[in-house]
């Protein structure tokens, strides 16, 4: 790809990000739509998207169990990227959950999951049980109109007793909106205080994505609690 057109690509992106502001759930689901239509993986590999290999190699790292028995659950799936990723540390049964039908279809066509539920993690109560997942991760979702507070707890919930919930994503994002930013703190940290929940990693990610200069991003890695 040259360089004009990376910067064609990331400039598209930016452009995508800023859609995003002020769009409820299904405003966010039809761009999403449109985008996996079209450019969407393009985009971000232009953007040298760094975030899926950060993920994958963190969790592969901290996860004590059998990896090939483990089961995953990718909030945000997206087209699958960091489902790929994943099982190329060894992985293997991931299901998929987003709110874009379109983005399920671009990540079908790979083949990289079991199941696939187009879905925002909100609506699941009574579509996933709870306790199901050894992992549940979301890659890139942090930020107002994305992954909120409400979300926490349902992944909380379909987490087995002793599994991982990972979150990462722009730590512009995290730390921009202190409104949403305390949202998402005050609902880790009452699980905390409950002894329900532990935080393993809470870290910054140096260099997750490239557009005009190195943009960092966060990673919450936490642990669910066996009762």
């Amino acid at each position: 790809m040259s360089e004009l057109e990376k910067e064609s690509c990331a400039k598209r992106l930016k452009d995508y990000e800023v859609k995003f502001i002020g769009q409820d759930r299904n405003g966010i689901a039809n761009l999403y739509d449109t985008w996996s239509a079209t450019t969407y993986e393009k985009d971000i590999d232009a953007v040298d998207h760094r975030g899926r290999f950060v993920m994958s190699e963190k969790l592969a790292r901290v996860f004590q169990g059998d990896k090939e028995c483990a089961r995953i659950l990718d909030v945000g799936a997206g087209s699958g990227m960091l489902a790929e990723e994943l099982l190329n540390k060894g992985f293997k049964l991931i299901d998929a959950l987003d709110g874009s039908q379109g983005m399920l279809e671009l990540a079908k066509s790979k083949g990289f999951y079991q199941n696939y539920f187009c879905n925002f993690i909100e609506e699941t109560q009574g579509i996933i049980e709870d306790e199901t997942y050894d992992i549940v991760c979301s890659l890139g979702v942090i930020g107002p109109g994305h992954l909120e507070s409400a979300a926490l707890g349902q992944m909380f919930r379909v987490t087995k007793p002793g599994g991982l919930i990972c979150i990462s994503g722009v730590k512009e994002r995290w730390d921009g909106d202190p409104e949403y930013h305390q949202r998402m703190r005050s609902v880790i940290a009452e699980l905390e205080a409950s002894k329900k929940l532990k935080m393993l990693d809470d870290s910054t990610v140096i260099q997750y994505y490239f557009y005009q200069y190195w943009h960092h991003g966060v990673l919450l890695l936490m642990q669910k609690i066996n009762s």
